[in-house]
């Protein structure tokens, strides 16, 4: 999917969600050129909320003089189905999967050594100071406390 043009240059984070869960995707943007995302990642025939974020924090997009804080996107068959054919994965972000266990703090070594770009608990993005990140160790801690138990933490890296 690709839509309005970007008025900077950097690492954008879209997150895809609906009341089932979200997904999230880092992509990198250059001023001028569109915003593009991978829809693959997407189910079929399902509703979403995009919303842009660059380094935790939302960002609206410009379009003929609107500002826009999110976006309804919709995904269709329609017609027949083609084959499956991945975008290349040139970039280095990747998304960590943590369950809640009714502790604040989460240590993984798929952590270390990494920079957090965006924390999502149960599809609610959480702001840059709600949590802290020690990339020496691989520890996400919550300032506001335990996380629930079962509760999806996903951790999108740069």
């Amino acid at each position: 999917m690709r839509f309005a043009d970007a008025s900077f240059s950097g690492s954008v984070t879209g997150v895809f969600s609906n009341p089932n869960h979200a997904v999230s995707q880092a992509t990198t943007v250059q001023i001028g050129n569109p915003f593009m995302f991978d829809m693959s990642y997407l189910n079929e025939n399902m509703n979403y909320t995009l919303k842009l974020y660059v380094n935790g924090v939302q960002i609206g997009v410009d379009i003929d003089g609107i500002e826009y804080d999110c976006f309804t996107v919709k995904t269709e068959i329609i017609g027949i189905a083609v084959d499956f054919v991945p975008l290349p994965n040139t970039q280095k972000n990747a998304t960590v999967i943590l369950n809640g266990d009714g502790t604040a703090v989460y240590t993984d070594p798929l952590l270390i050594g990494k920079d957090v770009q965006l924390v999502i608990t149960d599809n609610v993005v959480r702001k840059p100071d709600e949590w802290t990140f020690n990339t020496l160790t691989g520890t996400l801690t919550f300032v506001d406390g335990a996380r629930d138990i079962g509760e999806i933490i996903q951790v999108t890296l740069l």
